[in-house]
């Protein structure tokens, strides 16, 4: 494994320790690193393009997302989003026609990711104020993102793993952000597990895009 990986994981874990606490610049940089190296370790040896460019954009989010105010809010979310676009892109390069007929399962699991982004009208968008539009937008495509994994090959299992600890991940978030602003004792928890479940749906993405692009 490249030593710039190995680098991501080490602060990767190590931010799980300062995660909850205060924002600063150090804290901001820390939280940058860890995808910004999986973006490095893309290009350094040779994977596609596109998944480095998802990868740097996510770290951009992270960057933005880990300051204070509206607009370093809506420049993270924009980032994600931009990212996720980007993944979508690389799915339908493993899309294989014909060889993943429908079938009950995934039509239930379909069934349930899309009841859970409409299910958002009620638990989320009525408490993000002037922000529904871009939040509405986000879950359009984060949605997306995640029905396309779905329904990739069975091969595909990593990137249908990284796509479902996304989902998880900006659920967590949301709900930190808009629902439980006032229960600050949860805030250290929820904070501990939105960047794990984060993380390792960056490394599942990009082990399972690398191998099979």
């Amino acid at each position: 494994m490249p030593l710039t990986v190995w680098a991501a994981l080490v602060l990767a874990i190590s931010y799980l320790a300062v995660c909850h606490r205060p924002e600063g610049w150090i804290r901001s940089i820390w939280k940058t690193l860890p995808v910004a190296l999986l973006a490095l370790a893309v290009w350094q040896n040779a994977g596609p393009n596109l998944l480095g460019l998802a990868l740097a954009l996510s770290a951009v989010g992270d960057l933005a997302l880990s300051r204070r105010g509206t607009h370093a809010f809506l420049a993270g979310m924009a980032a994600f989003a931009l990212a996720h676009l980007v993944y979508i892109v690389l799915f339908f390069r493993l899309m294989q026609p014909g060889a993943h007929p429908p079938d009950v399962l995934h039509a239930l699991l379909s069934g349930l990711m899309l009841g859970l982004a409409l299910s958002c009208k009620r638990w989320l968008v009525p408490y993000v104020g002037a922000l529904k539009l871009p939040v509405i937008a986000y879950i359009v495509i984060l949605t997306s993102m995640g029905m396309l994994a779905l329904w990739l090959p069975a091969q595909f299992w990593p990137v249908q793993l990284g796509a479902a600890l996304f989902i998880l991940s900006d659920f967590m978030l949301a709900m930190a952000t808009f629902r439980l602003a006032d229960r600050a004792p949860m805030h250290g928890f929820i904070s501990v597990a939105v960047w794990a479940s984060y993380f390792l749906a960056q490394c599942f993405l990009a082990w399972g895009l690398f191998l099979a692009l």
